[in-house]
């Protein structure tokens, strides 16, 4: 079932990021902003800078994210989506849902067991984060996904 998911978000990709270069709507939230793109200059460490992520939920809710790496876009493979409870800042559960390609990840989940109690019909409830991981194990800042 998660890799139907999975299938979806990847042929929904061009149907969920619109969101054009600047539209940062984070309001302070915690998504940091990259300038300039892929040149290194906004790197303080070996592992991949998050610079815009998103959540929107349809049929599903699908999960976005943009980012850098020193190493260059194919460094970047995967990333966990994370429920967090923000009454309690408990983390209500993690899972590895993006899959990234050329500076952008793609995910989705439904309304699985396994998700409870954040499903996708409840997510107007919690706060969802991203974080990458890079080939070698470095991790990016987790980054609030912003509603779009």
């Amino acid at each position: 079932m998660r890799r139907l998911g999975l299938c979806l978000a990847l042929a929904a990709v061009g149907c969920i990021s619109g969101k054009g270069e600047g539209d940062d709507d984070t309001g302070g939230g915690g998504a940091s902003e990259i300038d300039g793109g892929s040149d290194g200059s906004s790197f303080d460490g070996d592992g991949p800078v998050v610079s815009e992520a998103t959540i929107t939920s349809t049929d599903a809710c699908y999960v976005t994210a943009r980012y850098d790496d020193p190493q260059g876009p194919a460094d970047v493979r995967r990333g966990n989506v994370i429920a967090v409870d923000p009454a309690t800042g408990t983390e209500v559960w993690v899972d590895e849902l993006f899959v990234c390609i050329d500076y952008e990840c793609v995910g989705s989940f439904r309304e699985q067991p396994e998700y409870a109690p954040a499903t996708c019909s409840r997510a107007a409830d919690y706060e969802f984060y991203g974080q990458l991981e890079d080939r070698s194990g470095n991790l990016s800042e987790r980054v609030l996904l912003v509603w779009e």
